[in-house]
């Protein structure tokens, strides 16, 4: 190639209308180009000249720019087999240096690893350690700069600070990684604790990828940690950053559409489920999602159905149905809101009191617990708990101070306070607050059976009366606690005699005797 260069220059020179300047110039470019040349070491190979040349021609491709860089990877990888032992690791240089510059870094470190193999330096090490660092390796970019510490002694004290900076990183990650699996992974996880390691993953790998920029596992999983404390912001901004790169990158898909469900958006998270389908139909997660948005949303038509009625226990059993579906699905809450309900009907206290707990801790701080801390407040009075009622009640007031509704049930609380020495008709009857019809009806059998009229024929004057004011009350207890809307109005203190003008009524008025609040289904 050079005499050809040579000779071009012979004529170039033989032109009488060239100008000076052009021939200095062009000298200038042949002086270069031998110098380059002579810095070329020349490469043996067994396949001789065919490897030579496959190099050659690869070399030229990654000089011609980026839409040539594959074509370049092609021939130096049908180059290699060629190439003899003690020299092949140039190879594998050259196309590690191509790989770095498409940021195919797994493939890259790939190749640095072989180099290292056949004869470390301290070029080879400091590319692994920059790919180790990047693919988020953190002990074997450590490990790297440790080995840097003798090859690179002009900057020993950098890569000892960064070995040890790059080991305390890994430790890290390798902790989060491991705490984070093993309470996913319990079946009964400790909630605090599991939010706790969700919101180190958010915050230790926010950090992480600073340094690993294409660790796209620890990427994804602090994804995933987000979703699950419902910060859909970050979320959001992880997941668009990742598709204006790659619109094709189904796992992003994925995630996007998960994002989309948690948030309500249930159309838009299905229309991101076609799109990732229509890359692959076959992608395992979206076709997981796919089939619980399906199912949850059958689950929640089952509950809408069943809610008119007061078939409590199949109502309950659809709830618990769709929640099994989807334990983070988009209307969990309202669920949770509806149960909490459901048991104070049905005068289980431990059951309402828990359900109505958890709704409150999912949604705190939120405006729409005003509803929640109120019925809450109606269970407290069921268990003779006035203080734990009064406490609701004032959580209800900060949310809206000037609400209706609490001003009503502080209106009934006050009364049940003034009204200590009401008559206790589950005492007359003695049965619990938590009896059922059935058994309120049996117990007042017995003592209208005992204290009937008839059966007291044989007492004094003054027996007779006490035995008919026993009797009168029994009735009374009775006809009072064996109709739900008295029995109802008589546990939350209200005027008995109020047929619903404009105090005292219970928040929950509708439905299920019955609950107001509005479910949410798609």
């Amino acid at each position: 190639q050079i005499p050809v260069l040579f000779r071009s220059i012979t004529e170039v020179g033989d032109m009488a209308m060239v100008r000076r300047r052009t021939v200095g110039a062009v000298a200038s470019v042949l002086l270069f180009i031998i110098v380059f040349l002579s810095q070329i070491k020349p490469v043996s190979s067994k396949g001789g000249d065919d490897a030579d040349a496959l190099i050659r021609k690869a070399d030229k491709l990654v000089m011609e720019g980026r839409s040539r860089y594959n074509d370049a990877v092609d021939l130096y990888s049908k180059a290699i087999p060629l190439m003899d032992q003690s020299i092949v690791h140039r190879v594998y240089l050259k196309r590690a240096d191509v790989y770095e510059m498409q940021r195919k870094f797994p493939l890259a470190l790939a190749d640095m690893n072989e180099v290292i193999q056949l004869k470390p330096s301290k070029a080879a090490y400091r590319l692994r350690a920059k790919c180790n660092t990047l693919l988020g390796n953190f002990e074997d970019a450590a490990q790297d700069h440790q080995q840097l510490t003798t090859l690179d002694p002009k900057k020993q004290a950098e890569h000892q600070q960064k070995a040890r900076q790059f080991h305390v990183i890994g430790t890290q990650v390798a902790y989060v990684t491991s705490k984070l699996a093993e309470l996913e992974a319990a079946d009964s996880p400790d909630p605090a604790a599991l939010t706790q390691i969700r919101q180190q993953c958010v915050n230790t790998f926010g950090e992480v990828l600073t340094h690993a920029k294409e660790a796209h596992e620890i990427r994804y999983q602090r994804i995933e940690c987000a979703l699950s404390l419902g910060d859909h912001n970050m979320v959001r901004s992880e997941i668009t950053r990742m598709l204006e790169k790659n619109p094709n990158n189904q796992r992003a898909l994925y995630l996007n559409a998960k994002s989309l469900n948690l948030m309500g958006a249930v159309d838009s998270a299905r229309q991101v489920i076609r799109q990732c389908f229509s890359i692959d139909q076959d992608f395992k997660p979206c076709v997981k999602l796919h089939k619980q948005i399906k199912g949850y949303a059958k689950a929640l038509d089952e509950v809408e159905k069943l809610k008119q009625t007061k078939k409590y226990q199949l109502t309950l059993d659809a709830i618990q149905k769709a929640m099994n579906i989807d334990p983070q699905g988009w209307n969990n809450n309202e669920l949770w809101k509806y149960k909490c309900e459901i048991y104070y009907n049905m005068r289980k206290i431990h059951d309402a009191l828990a359900a109505c707990t958890q709704c409150i801790e999912n949604e705190e701080g939120s405006p729409l617990l005003l509803d929640v801390y109120l019925q809450r407040a109606d269970v407290h009075i069921l268990n003779d708990d006035l203080e734990a009622a009064q406490n609701d009640i004032n959580q209800a007031s900060e949310i809206e101070q000037n609400s209706r509704k609490v001003r009503e049930k502080q209106a009934n609380l006050d009364r049940l306070k003034k009204m200590a020495e009401r008559k206790d008709y589950y005492k007359i009857l003695g049965v619990k607050k938590t009896a059922s019809d059935k058994d309120i009806k049996s117990a007042y059998r017995k003592l209208a059976m005992k204290w009937h009229p008839d059966h007291q024929r044989d007492l004094s004057e003054d027996e007779k009366a006490i035995a008919e004011k026993k009797f009168r009350d029994i009735q009374e207890a009775k006809e009072v606690l064996s109709d739900e809307e008295k029995r109802g109005k008589y546990d939350r203190g209200e005027d008995l005699d109020d047929n619903g003008g404009g105090g005292g009524g219970h928040p929950f008025a509708h439905g299920f005797g019955g609950t107001h609040f509005s479910f949410k289904f798609n």
